[in-house]
């Protein structure tokens, strides 16, 4: 049995403190690709921030983000699953009332995030979600 897709998860373990990937891993996953082994960025970031992070190889991965709910090869989505509006509605609910505690829903276009102006939470969504609209 041949290995045919390779998955790594990025907070934590691909990714170091510095939120960086490691040197060398592009000409890694190349040489993988040219061997018929694909690469999937595994996470629960957003897709968008997960392909801009791949930059010069993003179109030669496979994505699997948001949790699983979204997978995408290169550019192309290949799988999305939503959740019922209703339960995203009372997530929202439920959060508003928490103090410090901030709202990002996810989409198959980005995220939104209810007008906040928390410089902390500001930087942290930038840093896991590329297409933020307020």
């Amino acid at each position: 049995m041949s290995i045919k897709l390779i998955a790594a998860d990025m907070d934590g373990t691909l990714l170091d403190s510095a939120k960086q990937l490691p040197e060398g891993l592009f000409p890694l996953i190349r040489a993988l690709r040219a061997r018929g082994v694909r690469f999937a960025p595994a996470s629960g970031r957003q897709y968008y921030t997960l392909y801009e992070q791949f930059g010069a190889i993003a179109e030669e991965l496979l994505y699997i983000s948001e949790n699983g709910a979204m997978v995408c090869d290169g550019s192309e989505i290949i799988s999305f699953e939503a959740m019922p509006v209703e339960e995203v509605c009372r997530a929202v609910e439920t959060v508003r009332v928490l103090p410090g505690v901030y709202t990002i829903v996810s989409t198959r276009d980005g995220g939104v995030y209810e007008d906040e102006d928390d410089p902390a939470f500001l930087r942290n969504m930038k840093m896991y979600c590329a297409r933020p609209r307020g």
